[in-house]
């Protein structure tokens, strides 16, 4: 894969808001109809919701109940991972378009994706891995496979989150350091990501921040949704990974969430009126949604 080095990333903090840049993703939001797509997705989460949310049970049995974890802070920390790769691939797709064309918004997308995922669940599992005492050790023997019943064509995207998410805590131990260039000088990265993490001006850094400075309202997602909808470029996608959002909120069974994600796959790859760059920021967050449902599952 041809190496991208990612320059002129504009990022800004403002108060606990991370904002980048003001140029936007290639659309095709003028002929799409949103609300039709809505409807369509609200149908699909409708297919799988419970009337009666039991906060603190999934598959038959308890989330943790005796350190008062819970469903909703699941599906918390959940919806941070997938906006963090929703919104690093964006910016890496126009930082990695403005250098290397169509290749270069690809590879820029992908390292993005994954690294800024990656940071946004740190920063939004920290306190709980910490608080509910999940061994090191039980994170190190995660090893998720999942099978592509959507088709998805970033599907690699997911599972590359999950080993570097692991590799933050595994090899970061004494984690009370958290700048980027830190924890990830611990983990083993290729080169569209660390092209992104050495020219992401702080954008990491003020995501991981984001969300540990948020951990209070990671449980009702309000959150992931803020982050969203104040950095996110293209309000097409946005509204859709709201809907996705709907959808597991309502559900107490952790297949049925990998389910909705599959189906929201397999609706896009017959959606013509997204552009290419749109379908790169929805395949590779529901890729990541998919793979840290499992992951967080696994030890939580």
């Amino acid at each position: 894969m041809k190496k991208v080095f990612f320059i002129c990333l504009a990022v800004a903090l403002a108060a606990t808001t991370v904002f980048i840049g003001c140029k936007k993703v290639e659309t095709k939001e003028s002929y799409l109809d949103i609300n039709k797509v809505k409807t369509d997705l609200s149908k699909i989460n409708d297919k799988y919701k419970h009337v009666n949310v039991n906060s603190t049970s999934r598959n038959g049995h308890s989330l943790n109940n005796s350190n008062n974890f819970n469903w909703k802070r699941f599906c918390g920390i959940l919806a941070a991972d997938v906006v963090g790769g929703y919104e690093g691939c964006e910016a890496g797709i126009l930082v990695g378009g403005g250098i290397g064309g169509p290749h270069g918004a690809v590879v820029g997308g992908i390292g993005g994706g994954i690294i800024v995922g990656c940071s946004a669940s740190y920063g939004a599992s920290k306190k709980t891995i910490s608080n509910n005492g999940i061994s090191i050790e039980s994170i190190k023997n995660i090893n998720i496979d999942i099978p592509n019943e959507g088709n998805n064509p970033f599907d690699d995207v997911g599972k590359r989150h999950n080993e570097i998410l692991k590799q933050l805590y595994v090899n970061n131990i004494d984690n009370s350091n958290l700048d980027a260039s830190f924890l990830y000088s611990n983990c083993t990265l290729n080169d569209p990501e660390n092209s992104f993490l050495k020219n992401d001006n702080n954008f990491t850094n003020n995501t991981t921040k984001y969300f540990i400075e948020n951990t209070i309202n990671i449980e009702n997602l309000e959150a992931s949704i803020n982050y969203i909808k104040l950095n996110s470029k293209d309000e097409v996608t946005a509204q859709i990974i709201l809907c996705y959002f709907d959808g597991i909120l309502n559900l107490e069974n952790v297949d049925d969430g990998v389910k909705i994600a599959y189906e929201y796959e397999n609706y896009f790859n017959n959606e013509d009126l997204l552009s290419d760059s749109q379908k790169q920021i929805l395949f590779e967050a529901l890729s990541i949604a998919k793979y840290s449902t499992r992951f967080w599952e696994s030890i939580l």
